[in-house]
Formats: structure tokens, C-alpha cells, sequence
């Protein structure tokens, strides 16, 4: 599907790709000051603060939430996706929706409504998670890639959506030492839905265009339909990976606080 025509002004130095309904959408670069968030322990405390604070300025009669929510749905895809998911589970597209921050929502996730849910202190949290997951991933690599100069490395990352957190983990990796990426590298998705990778392999081939974080590297990217409950999936996919490979897993997708 040819992605639909941009109404929005684009920001300079973010890239943009295209996801499954047609809409372009920002890519999450964490490196990027239009993406990064205050992650520090006073960050994260302040945050805290601020969300019990919403909770207690928005506190609402329980009979009253159901009506709330169902109109504010018939404006908002983004509650509408929280209220009634099209699945038992919020998709990978509109979990990574909700990543973008207030300040990078567009159409179709740029109602008013959508805008005040993006820079909720709920939702800001879920951008810290991202971040910090992305950096954990990258920090436990480093040295073992330092070591390993040859080895394939391999991200395998459960309920991952778009896998953001190891796009970011490799952007993270290309900023510190982009020796380290000389070598086969590839990402494995096992998601039930398919919308969030596919937008993930659209926003890897924004980052490795030219200019973009990523650019020159040869970077595999593979969604593997996964149920939690049939975990053979996994063990079969680390079974054929190979021997000497540098292996990383995450799940920062499929987490919620």
C-alpha cells in the first residue's frame, strides 16, 4: 500500500515511514532529542509525582468512566485502541503510537485527545521504559561485541511490535563505536500481531537510508508469528541460530507497568 499523503510538517532530522494503514508515522530515535526523555532517577521520581497527581485531579465517579470513555473513543483512536483493542492485547502499532510523545503525534493519532493521553505522565513512562530498555540492551552488548569482532549478533525480542527497543539498542550501538555493527547483524520478532513489524521493518529501512542512524548497515529483520503459550517457537529459533553468535532478548513490547 503507497503510503497516504503527508498533511503534516515534517520535523527536520526525524525520519518517517510508512505503517500498514497508509499514514506515515515519526521513528523513535532515542538519540534524537526530539524522542529522548529525562531517565535519571530524579526524572523518573518527578514523574512518579506527576502521574499520582493526574490521577487525583481526573478522579471520576466509577459509574461515570464507562460513559467518559466511550465518548472520548469516538474522537480519540488512541483511547478507542485502549477501550476496545482489536485483540486481548493492545497491538504493537498503537503501543508504539503511544512512544511518540504529545510533540510527535500525527494523523491518524493527532486529535486533541490523543495529544493530552501523549503527554500524560503514564504514557511518558512507557517512553522512559523504551529508552532505558534500548540502553540496558546496548550497554550489556558493548563489551561483548568488543570481544567478539567476528561473531553474528542476533536480537530476539518477544511481543516486540515494531522491536524500537532494538532498533534503538543498535542506533545506541552505532553512535558509541560503528565498528561494532561490522558484522552480520539481525533482528528476530516473534509477535502475534503482524502490524507493529511490519511497521518495524519500514522504520529500519528510514533509519538506513542515507542520513538516516542506521545508514550502510545490512541489518535483517524477521517477524515470526509467537504465542506466549507456545514457547516451542522460541527454543526453536535459539536452537538454529548460530553456535558463535552473540545472542540479546528483550520483551520491552510486551511489558506494561
Amino acid at each position: 500500500m503507497r503510503p497516504a499523503a503527508s498533511s503534516f510538517a515534517r520535523r527536520p532530522g526525524v525520519a518517517y515511514a510508512a505503517a500498514p494503514d497508509g499514514h506515515e508515522l515519526p521513528v523513535i530515535d532515542v538519540t534524537n532529542p526530539a524522542f529522548r526523555v529525562d531517565s535519571s532517577a530524579e526524572g523518573v521520581e518527578a514523574l512518579r509525582r506527576a502521574h499520582f497527581a493526574e490521577v487525583r485531579r481526573n478522579r471520576l465517579p466509577a459509574f461515570l468512566i464507562p460513559v467518559m470513555l466511550r465518548l472520548l473513543a469516538r474522537r480519540s483512536l488512541l483511547v478507542r485502541a485502549l477501550v476496545k483493542p482489536e485483540a486481548s492485547y493492545l497491538g504493537g502499532l498503537m503501543t508504539y503510537a503511544l512512544k511518540l510523545g504529545a510533540e510527535n503525534l500525527v494523523a491518524p493519532f493527532d486529535h486533541p485527545v490523543d495529544h493530552r493521553i501523549g503527554a500524560s505522565a503514564m504514557v511518558t513512562s512507557m517512553r522512559v521504559r523504551l529508552q532505558q530498555t534500548a540502553e540496558l540492551i546496548a550497554e550489556a552488548l558493548t563489551a561483548v561485541l568488543q570481544e567478539r569482532p567476528g561473531a553474528a549478533l542476533h536480537l530476539v525480542n518477544i511481543a516486540g511490535g515494531p522491536a524500537m527497543d532494538s532498533l534503538n539498542a543498535l542506533i545506541l550501538l552505532r553512535a558509541a563505536a560503528p565498528d561494532l555493527l561490522a558484522r552480520e547483524v539481525a533482528i528476530h520478532v516473534l509477535d502475534l500481531d503482524d502490524k507493529g513489524p511490519r511497521f518495524g521493518a519500514s522504520a529500519l529501512a528510514a533509519l538506513q537510508a542515507a542520513g538516516g542512524s542506521l545508514a550502510g548497515l545490512e541489518i535483517g529483520f524477521r517477524h515470526i508469528a509467537y504465542d506466549w503459550n507456545e514457547t516451542a517457537v522460541l527454543q526453536h529459533l535459539l536452537r538454529d541460530l548460530p553456535a558463535l553468535a552473540v545472542v540479546a532478548g528483550s520483551s520491552e513490547g510486551g511489558l506494561f507497568d
